[in-house]
């Protein structure tokens, strides 16, 4: 059975890495570019886990991962952030109810970013 990772991410040029990147190590991938529609999709796909991107447009990631983990439906999925900044790392750590299970740094390296995933599903 295939592993399945939603990747919320609002440039399309990471989304599009990411995409390609878990496809050729066998994950089931599903994107989203719109953080407002993360409930259905997590209804319609059902992730084992799902990779958040900073958002800027019209959302913030930390307060999107906040409403995932306090909701019932998502809050037993792992999250791993994807950020851009260190700035980015400052505000999702300011916010104290967003706990992602992890965090990466862009420019991503694909191979740590592998390795926080199945460390992830090995953790649950």
């Amino acid at each position: 059975m295939f592993k399945k990772i939603l990747v919320v991410e609002d440039d399309r040029k990471t989304l599009s890495s990411l995409y390609t990147l878990l496809m050729q190590h066998g994950y089931e991938v599903q994107t989203l570019t719109e953080a407002e529609y993360i409930f259905q999709e997590v209804t319609a796909f059902n992730p084992h886990l799902i990779l958040l991107g900073a958002l800027s447009h019209g959302s913030n990631g930390a307060m999107i991962c906040a409403a995932l983990k306090s909701a019932p439906l998502t809050s037993k999925i792992p999250v791993i952030s994807v950020l851009g900044s260190k700035q980015s790392l400052v505000k999702l750590y300011e916010n104290a109810d967003c706990s992602p299970d992890d965090f990466i740094m862009k420019p991503i390296n694909a191979q740590v970013l592998l390795n926080k995933i199945e460390y992830r599903f090995i953790a649950n």
